[in-house]
Order: structure tokens, then C-alpha cells, then sequence
């Protein structure tokens, strides 16, 4: 099976202009976290602003503004309520992480799918809300460019399905079905995704290791992913380069502190130097 190169992850991370300010490299919304949850927002938001998008709004309940505006001080809150969100005026979303799958998550799940048109991430409880309360078609009508990020229990669920034991076989049927780019994490992560002559091509991920199995570490690849997004690449681009990055910081994390001990923040931590690395920057 074919694997992510590092090329494929360096254009995204190019010398940044001299003259260029904070929207030249995306705005970002995340609708993540609940109460219980708060810290899948703080680890999407903290991720995806070490990975270079220019802004991330967090769209949240009001009582969590003092934690969000704490633990990301750079990151804007608004309230987040069905109807009441501009979600036109941002380069990409993600929603998903810690959300919870009751009424009101899928409320705003369907919400976006309706009308959005730019990339989109769905991780976690999204992709739970569709499986609970039947999204499919409005999964399958939505004109955003879908990037959704299960892993195994989740892939069953979505797909209907009782087991996933071949992985490059329920990539494809993630990407075939729903007409997405999926990505099944796990050891040795599968992006797949439709061409245009209706193939499905298919990476495989080489970087990673069992210590990132750890909770929160999904909050931080969407932020990645959508960062990625944010800046402008294509869900294939930013899907590959995004379980790169998250691998190669892990890693990072695992050569520091070893395998054990890491937890997600340790991964986010070490995200500007697998950049760094990746891309070559001084």
C-alpha cells in the first residue's frame, strides 16, 4: 500500500510571507466541547493554532467562555445556538469533539450540513449524532467537502457494519458511501478519498505509535485537519498532512517522555517541531 510522503505534508507548510497578517492563513470555527467536555474544545483550539491556521473561534456555551478564554487566551468564544451562528464567514469548520449526541448536537450537526459549503471536519460525537439520528442523506446532499475522522467503533457504527478487521477495505467504503474523504485512524491510519474518475485512492500513514492512544488525541488531529483546511488545501492534502503531523509530534512526544506518560497535550506541544522538521523552516 501506497504511503503519506513527507512532500505531500511540506507544501502546506511553506515560507509564510513577510508582509502577510493572521487572515491570510484561514479563520477556523470549532463547535466542540460541552459540560464534562470542555477540554476537546481547548485541545482543538490549541492544536490548530500551532499548526498555523490565522484564527479559531470557538463556539460554545456561554458558562464555558471563562475556561475556553483561560486556557486559550487567542481564541475567540461565541455562544453556540442553532440559527444564531454565521457559518459563512469562516474558511472551515469542525464539529464534533466532546459535543455530546443529544437533541440539540443534532440539531446543529444537520444545521451545518444543510448549509455550509466549505471543508468540514466531522470527528466524534458529529459522526455519532449521524449514526443516531439518521443524517445520512443529509451527509450525502450537504455541498461541504467532508472530512470525517473515525476510528474502528466509530467506522462500525457509521457504516452499519459488525466488524472493521480489513481496514483498507472499510476505508473505501466510508469514502465510496458517503462521497467523503475518510480517515481511518488506528496504527498505520488510512486516508482515503474519491478522484475524479470515480477510483478511490488510498495512504497509508507511517508515523504514530501506541502511546498517542491516549485521551483527546483525536481532539487534536481535528484541529490539525481543520487548520489545515482553514489555510486553503484540499481535504486530501489537509487529511494527509494532518495524521502526518499528529504521528510525527507524537513521536516527538514518545523520544521525550516515552510512550506511557504522554498524554494529548504532550502531542500538541510537540506539533511546531514536527513542522519544523517536516518543512525545513529555521
Amino acid at each position: 500500500m501506497e504511503m503519506i510522503k513527507i512532500s505531500e505534508a511540506n507544501k502546506i507548510f511553506s515560507h509564510r510571507e513577510e508582509a502577510s497578517h493572521k487572515g491570510d492563513y484561514g479563520k477556523l470555527l470549532l463547535i466542540a466541547g460541552s459540560i464534562g467536555m470542555t477540554g476537546a474544545s481547548v485541545l482543538a483550539a490549541r492544536s490548530a493554532y500551532v499548526s498555523g491556521v490565522g484564527l479559531v473561534t470557538c463556539a460554545v456555551k456561554e458558562r464555558l467562555f471563562p475556561i475556553l478564554q483561560i486556557s486559550v487566551p487567542e481564541a475567540i468564544c461565541i455562544e453556540r445556538k442553532a440559527g444564531k451562528m454565521d457559518y459563512a464567514s469562516y474558511d472551515a469548520i469542525v464539529i464534533g469533539p466532546g459535543i455530546g449526541v443529544q437533541r440539540e448536537s443534532c440539531t446543529l450537526v444537520q444545521e451545518v450540513l444543510k448549509s455550509y459549503c466549505g471543508p468540514l471536519v466531522i470527528d466524534a460525537d458529529g459522526l455519532n449524532c449521524i449514526a443516531k439520528y439518521d443524517l445520512y442523506q443529509d451527509l450525502l446532499d450537504t455541498k461541504a467537502q467532508v472530512v470525517i475522522t473515525p476510528h474502528p467503533g466509530e467506522a462500525k457504527t457509521i457504516l452499519g457494519v459488525n466488524d472493521v478487521e480489513d481496514r483498507y477495505a472499510t476505508a473505501i467504503a466510508m469514502a465510496q458511501t458517503f462521497r467523503v474523504t475518510a480517515i481511518l485512524k488506528g496504527a498505520g491510519t488510512l486516508v482515503a478519498s474519491l478522484t475524479a474518475d470515480g477510483q478511490c485512492n488510498v495512504l497509508k500513514n507511517s508515523t504514530g505509535n501506541p502511546g498517542m492512544a491516549t485521551a483527546g488525541s483525536g481532539d487534536v488531529l481535528a484541529g490539525i485537519i481543520g487548520a489545515t483546511l482553514a489555510r486553503g488545501f484540499s481535504p486530501f492534502d489537509a487529511a494527509c498532512t494532518g495524521v502526518y503531523v499528529h504521528g510525527a509530534a507524537g513521536d516527538l512526544a514518545a523520544i521525550e517522555i516515552g510512550q506511557t506518560g504522554m498524554m494529548a497535550s504532550d502531542i500538541i506541544r510537540h506539533i511546531p517541531q514536527a513542522i519544523r522538521n517536516i518543512s525545513n523552516q529555521k
